[in-house]
């Protein structure tokens, strides 16, 4: 996908992997992709832009930024902390690569427009989360 660039650090994720599922969840969900970014990048990157840009000062996962307006169209940035991915992993008793992937379908939710302020919010984004990565479990992030 020409208008989707990924960035890590990390040599043992698979960009093309990672285009694959983006790839997926356009299909599914009819999308144009005008321009995406999913940086997977160090804890400290993501608590320096969550400081600078949404005035939080803590860690977290996961930060999306959305420039579109039109939700069949997507435009933004996804942050994921790497290291922070290590510890949900853990903590969820999941693998790295299924986390990587939850957190990647996870922003990709946001940038559609969906919330998870609530638990009511937080329950319907974690059944479209089981939902896409069901259909994708055939896709590795982590080489």
């Amino acid at each position: 996908m020409k208008n989707v660039k990924i960035f890590s650090f990390n040599k043992i994720i698979s960009k093309r992997n990672i285009h694959q599922l983006v790839s997926k969840f356009s299909h599914l969900y009819g999308l144009q992709i005008n321009f995406l970014e999913i940086n997977i990048v160090t804890s400290n990157i993501v608590l320096e832009l969550n400081r600078n840009y949404l005035n939080h000062n803590h860690r977290t996962d996961i930060l999306t930024f959305n420039y579109s307006e039109n939700k069949s169209e997507i435009e933004g940035e996804i942050y994921i902390s790497f290291e922070d991915a290590q510890a949900n992993s853990k903590r969820f008793s999941c693998s790295l690569d299924d986390e990587l992937k939850r957190l990647i379908v996870h922003g990709l939710l946001h940038l559609l427009g969906f919330q998870d302020n609530n638990t009511k919010q937080k329950k319907e984004m974690r059944i479209k989360e089981d939902y896409l990565l069901k259909l994708s479990e055939k896709i590795t992030i982590i080489k």
